[in-house]
Order: C-alpha cells, then structure tokens, then sequence
C-alpha cells in the first residue's frame, strides 16, 4: 500500500499569481518534501515575482519552468539554452557521465498515472498501459524493453550524436521533445528559434 510521503506531488503555478492562491500556499506550516512547486514563467517580469515567491516557500521544494510561448524567443534562448561555459561550469561527475550514456535522467524511474488509468514515463510518448489493467512491475517491464522515455539519451537524437560534448550535456529535456529540436545549445546551433 502506498503513503502519502512516497507519492511525489507537483503543483503548476502560472500566470497570472492570484494574491489569495499564493498566501494559501505560504500557510503550509510543515516541511513538505514530497510536494514541488513547479513555478512557469514566460518573460523576465514574471521570471523575478516567482523568485521573490518562491523566497517565500521554504517549506516546498521548487523548480522553475520558462514557458515559451513562439514571442518570447530571446528570452527563452537566454534563460534554457546552454553554451560552452555553463557545460564547463556542469562538471558532471564519471557515475553522470556514465548514466547519461544508458538513462535519461530526467525520466528515469518515473511514471506519470492520469485520472483514467493511464500510465505514461512521459507525456510525450505514447501510453505504457493502464494501472487498472496492468501492475506496476509489468509497466516497469515493459518500459525497460519496449519503452523511449527512460532510454532515451543524447546519442539517439540528432544532431546531438555527433557532436563531441553529448556526454557533458544535460539529458534530452521536454521542451526538446516538444518543439522537436534537440540542440538546445549555442554551441550547434543550426536552427532560428524564431521561425520554428
């Protein structure tokens, strides 16, 4: 049986803040690790009222989320994409370097299970069963042998395969999955964000 502490919980906060949503949140007087907020931002603006938020809510675990949204491009460009320097900075240590040969780490281990049943290890993939029809260990199974999501590293997608700094790089991210470009990088930087 599950408990509440072993389910993972992220809450989406957007645009625009509701005052009385944010202060509801802030009550929480308990540390709540299994609980992430999940902060969007599209632009600057946005991007420092989450961070003075997020200063806020030290009871949850954080993560920031820069939506784009086809007009702000250079700011997307700026805040997510990589360059030499912040892959030097990353300084992945050999068990990274390793894992990020075989595994996505940003899916690995993961299962995403909607209100229907459906059990996805990523949005962006097809469905890997259903929860009321298949057990758990099945789905991890099947993900293993048949699945993408968990497997799926910079040495299966293009141009990234063939560039020299694969290894260094962070895994293949959702926003890569979902505008189909994997070179999030001012290092191979082949296609104009703004025209995709």
């Amino acid at each position: 049986m599950l408990r509440l502490s072993q389910i993972r919980i992220e809450l989406f906060v957007t645009f625009p803040l509701l005052h009385k949503n944010m202060t509801e949140i802030l009550k929480f007087p308990e540390k709540h690790d299994h609980m992430e907020l999940r902060l969007v931002f599209r632009n600057e603006v946005e991007m420092k009222k989450v961070q003075e938020f997020a200063s806020k809510a030290r009871n949850f675990r954080i993560s920031f989320l820069p939506y784009f949204n086809y007009k702000n491009s250079t700011f997307f460009k700026d805040i997510v994409f990589i360059t030499m320097d912040d892959i030097k900075k990353g300084r992945p240590d050999q068990r990274e370097i390793l894992s990020r040969h075989s595994i996505n780490e940003h899916d690995f281990g993961k299962f995403l299970i909607l209100p229907d049943g459906q059990v996805h290890a990523n949005f962006n993939d097809p469905p890997l069963g259903n929860i009321r029809n298949h057990s758990l260990k099945r789905l991890i199974i099947k993900e293993m042998q048949e699945g993408i999501s968990w497997k799926r590293t910079r040495l299966k997608v293009n141009p990234c395969k063939n560039c020299l700094y694969y290894f260094l790089c962070p895994p293949v991210s959702n926003y890569e999955l979902f505008m189909n470009r994997f070179n999030f990088c001012k290092i191979h930087d082949g296609k104009n964000l703004d025209h995709e």
